[in-house]
């Protein structure tokens, strides 16, 4: 089986002191010798992403990627993994998962790795409380509403839906109460 070429792109935004900056990572840019990934996926599409970055060449490499990522839990820091179709390593180009990270381990398990676990555009509906009206809408404009504020499209084919009945035959003094 041929290896699987990645390249994860992590955006810091821009704040009132520090300009935005994009840290890219793979094997050909020399700040990682490996990427390996895990997606989870969700129903139809894939939620979940876990990078983790590994440098056997140099044991504490890792430390100073971890301390120039800004913190999750004080900023959106949007990411972007990409791969190579198999066979062609040369452009690592098709877009695979696009979220934000949610979580950064350094050193784990091994003080060469660091581990970057990011969600998809769903976390931002799961992570802020919101409260809306819609009026003179249908509940698939609301949908559509709603899943736009979150980069999502409706799907609003429902394909064939067969209801099924079955008839029963009520005969003269039978009642559900003669099986107590």
């Amino acid at each position: 089986m041929p290896a699987v070429h990645y390249r994860l792109e992590i955006v810091a935004p821009a704040t009132g002191n520090t300009r935005a900056k994009t840290w890219s990572f793979s094997a050909d840019t020399g700040n990682v010798v490996v990427i390996e990934c895990a997606l989870k996926k969700e129903k139809h599409r894939i939620s979940v992403l876990t990078a983790r970055l590994v440098d056997t060449l140099d044991a504490g490499a890792c430390w100073p990627i971890f301390s120039a990522l800004p913190d999750p839990a004080y900023a959106n820091i949007p990411v972007k993994l990409y791969m190579a179709k198999p066979g062609d390593a040369s452009q690592i180009t098709h877009l695979v998962f696009e979220g934000k990270v949610t979580t950064l381990h350094a050193g784990s398990p091994g003080p060469s790795r660091l581990q970057v676990v990011a969600h998809d555009k769903s976390i931002d509906a799961r992570r802020k409380r919101t409260q809306q009206s819609f009026t003179g809408k249908t509940t698939l404009q609301v949908a559509q509403a709603i899943a736009k504020q979150y980069g999502f499209t409706v799907e609003t084919a429902l394909g064939t839906v067969s209801l099924a009945a079955t008839a029963f035959d009520w005969r003269p003094g039978q009642s559900d109460w003669a099986a107590i």
